[in-house]
């Protein structure tokens, strides 16, 4: 069973405080037309298949600040036509499948332009391009191609180890910036970390659009 499931049309439900462990299927579902809940502040732990999974045409969908860990599969699946589901603040770490699954087939490769569609949109993630250490702080610089003349949130995690794919996951969170593509859908971005918090890291990013639609994490880098 799941450990909590809200099916069909479940309509701005707020799932809090919970602790949700050792479920047979998954720890949160959200399916059918399920629009505007909110998931926030559980510990999601040890499923037998995700943390949480949004499937359906669930839409619009808030998951936010919780501890999503060691469930079988993937920490969050998004898939069908669920769109605009926004997964923000997590740590989600230590999952054999990704942290973040759109589409439910595993690392999903960035198109140009962003194009193609499904489970939220399949939305572009950023690319790490460089960590420069200065006396004082550490600059970590990017950038993402996506739907042009759009304005995003990238959010910024830090990892103990790289997930086997070398994508994610997103243990700690570290913080976020705005940015905005161009008419080419192109944008950069440069975002201010203590040195400690990328030393002996891996750091990954995110990217989420202006209606909420976040994309799998990025490619693990490591500061040589």
């Amino acid at each position: 069973m799941n450990g909590i499931a809200i099916p069909e049309a479940g309509l701005a439900n707020i799932i809090q405080n919970n602790d949700i462990m050792s479920n047979i299927l998954n720890g949160i579902l959200i399916s059918g037309s399920s629009t505007l809940n909110e998931v926030l502040e559980n510990s999601i732990t040890d499923s037998m298949l995700n943390g949480i999974l949004i499937s359906g045409s669930s839409t619009r969908n808030d998951v936010r600040v919780n501890a999503i860990a060691n469930n079988a599969l993937n920490g969050i699946l998004i898939s069908g036509s669920s769109t605009a589901n926004t997964i923000s603040g997590n740590s989600i770490s230590l999952h054999s499948g990704l942290g973040i699954d759109l589409g439910g087939d595993g690392v999903t490769p960035n198109d140009p332009g962003d194009t193609d569609t499904g489970a939220n949109n399949l939305q572009n993630a950023p690319e790490i391009l460089g960590i420069v250490v200065n006396e004082f702080n550490a600059i970590i610089s990017g950038s993402l191609n996506s739907t042009p003349d759009t304005k995003f949130t990238i959010e910024f995690f830090s990892n103990s180890g790289c997930n086997v794919s070398g994508f994610g996951e997103g243990e700690t969170f570290m913080g976020s910036i705005d940015t905005e593509t161009d008419a080419a859908g192109d944008a950069t971005f440069a975002f201010s970390a203590t040195i400690p918090q990328v030393q002996n890291t891996f750091i990954t990013a995110t990217a989420t659009d202006s209606k909420g639609n976040t994309s799998e994490f990025s490619a693990c880098f490591t500061m040589e």
